[in-house]
């Protein structure tokens, strides 16, 4: 048990996400239980004080790890930042809107409604999402109406493991309920339950099987005790076969979609390293701009050395990222990049202007009907010349139809695209 609180410590205190230790409050409960129950259970005249003072040693290692662990990620985070601070009491602080200025920070980067979540978690584990929403109430109808235990002393002993597999579905119900009721929703926040509901689903078929096999017909069926294993197995496979082509479709709907930014930045790390390939010297630090399209940046490890992002002045309205200096997070790079606020407002200072760039990606509507994007017309406007070297097809989710953008039907693919596009500035001939 102290394993796993620490790992859970670990995974609260070092990653900067608080948030986490929601998905350990049930097993902080079965461990003071535990705890407890090992003291009663001594065979002596002072049981509920062994008890308690089993609880009061847990809890003492608990605050014990605790600050051990704090303290680690203090010195590392001194070393970076060069002053004494917490990012875990930070991120807290701002999401939960006890910055004492009374703004909700949650709502600067956009809102949604509940089903922005559904359709996330059915999109991306199907039939496995609902079989893993639905495994704890499984496990407690049979709990409460003692459904599909054999009778004897075993029936007890299942039960016992039944309620443990509850203490480890419960963080998947906790979590829900905070990330649901938040206006701010992103698909990264369901990543902490997504194990829970590969374990829930697993649960519900092991159990739903269970129960058919149990049932009074097939028991009464000797043709079908006899075959009970070849039978279980058969409606699992007919359970997760679907599940399984389904997802299949829709990695293949996703990679023949929406690749093009990692295409087109793999392709332009190697022109870059190839002075064959690219007519731009690379014995300077280059500059490859995007304008709305800064979000699907990759990384800067997509990027060679010689290379950095810029950005042009888009649509977008709110705080776009900070580059990184040699002094990391210390104050001298504040001093060196300027300011950087907590409200997600525009500066001005991230942008820079076409003559600075040596590389622009834009995305391209192929349709002659819609605006045409902020990147080109900046070209147009440049004295430069621009040459157009490189294009992937990207997804038009406006003029694609839903069953298409969900899975890819290859008998009856039917999706129109649009251009991930790489332009080069030309060189003057001297």
């Amino acid at each position: 048990m102290d394993r796993a609180i620490v790992w859970g410590l670990v995974s609260c205190l070092m990653t900067g996400w608080p948030f986490c230790a929601v998905l350990f409050i049930p097993l902080g409960f079965q461990a003071v239980y535990c705890a407890y129950r090992d003291g009663h259970e001594k065979n002596t005249s002072k049981r509920m004080e062994n008890g308690l003072v089993q609880v009061a040693h847990l809890l003492m290692r608990v605050v014990l790890y605790a600050v051990l662990i704090h303290t680690l990620v203090t010195v590392i985070d001194y070393y970076y930042y060069g002053v004494i601070i917490s990012p875990t009491w930070n991120i807290f602080k701002y999401n939960t809107g006890l910055g004492g200025d009374g703004i909700n920070r949650d709502n600067l980067y956009g809102v949604e409604d509940v089903s922005y979540y559904i359709k996330n978690l059915l999109l991306n584990w199907n039939g496995v999402a609902i079989m893993g929403v639905l495994s704890m109430p499984l496990l407690i109808f049979k709990h409460v109406f003692r459904v599909g235990y054999p009778m004897g002393n075993s029936s007890s002993t299942l039960r016992a493991k039944d309620g443990d597999m509850i203490v480890i579905l419960l963080p998947l119900y906790l979590w829900a309920m905070i990330v649901f009721s938040r206006p701010h929703k992103e698909e990264r926040f369901l990543f902490p339950i997504y194990p829970i509901l590969a374990v829930g689903a697993a649960v519900f078929l092991e159990h739903t099987i269970g129960i058919i096999g149990g049932c009074g017909i097939a028991k009464k069926s000797k043709l079908v005790q006899c075959n009970l294993k070849k039978i279980q197995g058969g409606i699992a496979i007919i359970i997760l076969l679907p599940c399984s082509l389904v997802s299949i479709s829709r990695a293949m709907a996703l990679t023949d979609g929406y690749t093009a930014p990692l295409d087109l930045y793999s392709h332009l790390y190697r022109i870059m390293e190839d002075t064959s390939m690219s007519s731009v010297s690379t014995s300077e630090t280059k500059l490859v701009c995007t304008g709305g399209e800064w979000y699907r940046f990759p990384s800067s490890f997509h990027l060679p050395p010689n290379a950095r992002l810029a950005f042009l002045k888009s649509s977008f309205g709110g705080q776009l990222p900070q580059q990184f200096t040699k002094f990391g997070s210390k104050q001298q790079s504040q001093e060196l990049l300027g300011s950087f606020n907590d409200l997600n407002q525009e500066e001005m200072d991230r942008y820079v202007d076409i003559s600075e760039c040596s590389y622009v990606i834009e995305l391209i509507e192929k349709s002659e009907k819609k605006q045409e994007p902020e990147c080109v017309t900046y070209m147009k406007e440049d004295q430069n010349q621009w040459d157009l070297i490189k294009t992937y097809d990207f997804l038009d989710a406006d003029n694609t139809s839903l069953l298409d953008r969900v899975l890819y039907l290859p008998l009856k693919r039917n999706v129109t695209y649009k251009e991930y596009a790489l332009f080069e500035k030309r060189q003057r001939n001297n």
